[in-house]
């Protein structure tokens, strides 16, 4: 008897949990302003713009704009374009991003890796989420001359 009570507990949890409001509303747009530091050991912060639209329940494709900023001037300006194809879990997500770096027209490196991370909406339309990852650059395989680089950071966004 306590196993069936058990699974039917188990069972009634599922459904409650299923209808609780996920952290992705039918709102298929979303405007970011992201923070995010780059590197393992040389750091880099970065700052930018974030499009994410919703493609079906529970899954996303963003696109985001950074440019560096240093206080100071002892390190060139970076930018950088990434794309990410993300899936949530119940407000937390993982996703893959294809990651474009350029140090002022003169060297360029291409990321490949994966994030995982949780989204939380605070009122209605807004959103906060931070996130970890990990990527490989391509270009610097092939050159023997690049490795492995973290992604930390975090975002405030805005649903419409």
């Amino acid at each position: 008897m306590k196993k069936i009570l058990f699974i039917l507990f188990l069972l009634s949890a599922n459904l409650i949990a299923q209808n609780t409001t996920d952290s992705i509303p039918l709102n298929k747009h979303e405007l970011s302003l992201n923070y995010i530091n780059i590197g393992i050991l040389e750091t880099t912060s970065f700052v930018g713009l974030s499009y994410e639209y919703n493609l079906k329940n529970h899954e996303t494709i963003s696109f985001e704009l950074l440019k560096s900023y240093e206080t100071g001037n002892k390190n060139p300006d970076y930018y950088a374009f990434t794309s990410y194809f993300r899936k949530y879990y119940y407000g937390f997500f993982s996703d893959v991003f294809l990651m474009f770096t350029d140090q002022d027209s003169n060297s360029t490196d291409v990321f490949f890796g994966a994030d995982i991370g949780y989204k939380l909406k605070l009122y209605d339309k807004l959103t906060f989420s931070a996130f970890f990852g990990i990527g490989i650059d391509i270009i610097g395989i092939l050159d023997y001359s690049g490795g492995l680089t973290n992604r930390i950071g975090f975002s405030l966004g805005y649903r419409f």
